[in-house]
């Protein structure tokens, strides 16, 4: 895990002094050493991992230039530093992430005559890709982001894991190319402005979504899809700047299994992720919340330590609270006792919170969507702080697994398509049974999704008199969110597949989980941490996808087949939950109570003449959320934090 830069110039040289700065930014993803890769006057390219060699350099300039930062999880000798390189100098990579699939790869790489000098995974993607090219994707098992020079070729090959878990970003204007691990080490480019993009701003605040397209919170600044690759030629530029796809999950049907066997084959693969993903020769931590995920990876890693005989207790990181109503430590003490893990607390507080709401919010490289992000920065604080370089969380189990409640309308409408009526009245009568006080606002959705969905991406918010006139038309002329649902219907028809299941890759792909992965990504490297997602191994993410909808909705109980999977590794407690938390935090007492000052600060210092808000429309938002005349939503904090990064990286 690491932080990797590069700038590729098509006309006038660049500065050595810009590549060091971009580079210098995110030193906490990657504390533990630096290198780059120059390319001088002559076409000569060099090395340079020393602090000497590196000032020889500063004031010099360079037709292009790679960067990077490390974070040492394998190998923590030198020969793992990069940029790397192969011996002859015609393939060099910056990498951040992780091949946990590495050891396999180079047996088949051995075997096929290619000897290394390291027992580092980005060795592995040097020579994946001299034998295969960019097919050698196909081979990783894991989460990545790397850009590969090939001398050769005269071509920079970027590109970025399955699922999206590392960042990419990348600016391109015809004359330069540059890439980044985090958006503020763009932003120093020469000439690039920051510059609000109205339309994702827009969908921020009004569908509560990010992360959701190649467009990010600045102009001009793009994120490469997951899935997706760039090729670059290092000699010309390009008139358009394409990416490529090589992957992204098929909806069909699958074979029709038993229960046991769908059971049986999702533990078996959770187990081999897991295993994987133990793969370190540094300490490995996990994240506990007491929810289904985290516990059952918990339970499964300490078996796997076990089996491999492992002096050391596995250490649990979890946010707690004092007020019983968001605390999960009743739980979070079952696993705990059921496995003997070496458990961590933190008890997040607003007064911490206020204390570093602006690093926070820089750190994100935007607005974000609730303070829990803020209680997951906590336990990725703790891990730091007890020695702990990676860890184990369960991100993107509830995308796969239909755990939210929003999942149910799909459930339901797809059982409504097929004139299933019996399997529908059931599957109501046991939602019912297990959530009465929910049974009318989900439903009450499902009519609004399904029944009149020309009028959903109208119904997101009541009031807009908290902005300008100019921002709404501007932002829904601009908005990527409002692009897409113009497209969902046919998107949704090509991918056909079970209703659910389309609904779990939308959550997959656009709506959900690139938003959380994201939060993730900053929360963990933050404190120079490694966070591995064993629930996003790609294997797992087709499984799971095709899985027939009644394995992850049955009888009113979501995870249907993973409580089954687990039900001999998880305490009885925590498999018979039915409710749903997470990283949470108390944040309606919050943002009634405890931030009200501040939040009417900020709002007070909006001026009358802002660009995208109305200081009388904010008051009068948030009173009636404080008065209860209107339903308690984020939108109070979204438009109270998207103020403070606007103030953060736009004055």
């Amino acid at each position: 895990m690491c932080g990797i830069a590069g700038v590729i110039s098509f006309g006038a040289q660049i500065d050595v002094k810009l590549l060091l700065e971009m580079t210098g930014l995110v030193s906490h993803r990657g504390p533990d050493g630096e290198g780059y890769l120059l390319c001088d006057d002559s076409g000569g390219l060099h090395s340079i991992y020393a602090e000497t060699e590196k000032d020889k350099w500063v004031d010099r300039k360079v037709s292009f230039g790679l960067g990077h930062r490390r974070l040492a999880i394998l190998d923590l000798s030198q020969a793992g530093r990069q940029p790397m390189g192969t011996p002859d100098g015609q393939l060099w990579v910056v990498h951040n992430g992780e091949i946990y699939n590495y050891i396999e790869i180079r047996k088949e790489l051995e075997g096929k005559g290619y000897r290394f000098s390291s027992h580092t995974d980005t060795e592995i993607i040097l020579y994946a890709y001299q034998e295969w090219g960019t097919e050698c994707l196909s081979k990783f098992n894991g989460m990545w982001a790397f850009a590969i020079l090939d001398v050769q070729k005269d071509i920079i090959f970027c590109s970025r894991d399955r699922a999206g878990i590392k960042p990419f970003y990348y600016y391109f204007d015809g004359k330069i190319f540059a890439f980044a691990s985090e958006i503020k080490q763009l932003l120093k480019l020469p000439g690039l402005r920051p510059e609000v993009n109205t339309g994702v701003l827009y969908d921020y605040l009004l569908y509560g979504v990010q992360d959701h397209s190649e467009q990010t919170f600045f102009k001009n600044i793009f994120s490469l899809p997951g899935g997706h690759f760039i090729r670059m030629p290092l000699k010309r530029s390009l008139e358009k700047l394409k990416t490529e796809i090589y992957w992204d999950p098929v909806l069909q049907p699958g074979e029709i299994k038993s229960d046991e066997d769908f059971a049986g084959q999702l533990l078996e693969l959770l187990r081999d992720s897991i295993s994987l993903r133990l793969r370190s020769d540094v300490l490995v931590g996990s994240c506990l919340s007491g929810g289904l995920d985290s516990s059952g990876i918990v339970c499964l890693l300490n078996r796997e330590m076990s089996g491999a005989g492992s002096l050391n207790k596995q250490l649990t990181f979890s946010s707690c609270f004092e007020d019983p109503r968001w605390d999960e430590r009743r739980f979070i003490l079952d696993v705990v006792n059921s496995t003997g893990v070496q458990a961590k607390y933190v008890f997040p507080s607003v007064v911490e919170l206020l204390s570093i709401i602006e690093r926070l919010t820089y750190n994100q490289d935007g607005p974000f969507g609730s303070t829990s992000i803020f209680a997951q920065w906590k336990v990725f604080e703790s891990a730091r702080e007890n020695g702990v370089t990676v860890m184990l969380d369960g991100q993107g189990a509830d995308e796969l697994l239909a755990g939210y409640y929003t999942y149910l309308p799909s459930f339901w409408w797809g059982m409504f398509t097929k004139r299933s009526w019996l399997t529908l009245l059931n599957e109501l009568a046991w939602f019912s049974y297990y959530h009465p006080a929910k049974v009318r606002g989900v439903i009450t959705n499902a009519v609004k999704s399904f029944i009149y969905p020309h009028l959903k991406k109208h119904m997101t918010v009541n009031n807009l008199g908290w902005a300008k006139h100019q921002f709404v038309k501007t932002g829904l002329e601009q908005s990527p969110y409002n692009e897409y649902l113009g497209k969902r219907s046919e998107i949704r028809k090509q991918m056909g597949g079970e209703e659910l299941n389309w609904k779990l890759y939308e959550s997959f792909k656009f709506t959900s989980l690139p938003a959380l992965l994201h939060y993730e990504d900053r929360d963990s490297m933050a404190f120079s941490v490694e966070a591995r997602l064993p629930f996003l191994d790609y294997r797992i993410i087709e499984f799971l996808l095709n899985l027939p909808p009644g394995q992850k909705i049955r009888r009113g109980i979501t995870k249907a087949v993973y409580r089954r999977a687990l039900k001999d590794y998880i305490p009885a407690s925590v498999l018979a939950r039915t409710d749903k938390m997470g990283f949470v935090t108390p944040e309606e007492i919050w943002i009634k109570k405890d931030l009200r000052a501040v939040i009417e600060e900020t709002f007070n210092a909006v001026p009358d003449e802002h660009q995208f808000f109305s200081r009388q429309g904010l008051f009068d938002l948030y009173n009636s959320v404080l008065e209860g005349k209107s339903k308690f939503s984020f939108l109070p904090w979204r438009l109270f934090n998207s103020i403070i990064w606007l103030n953060s990286f736009h004055n």
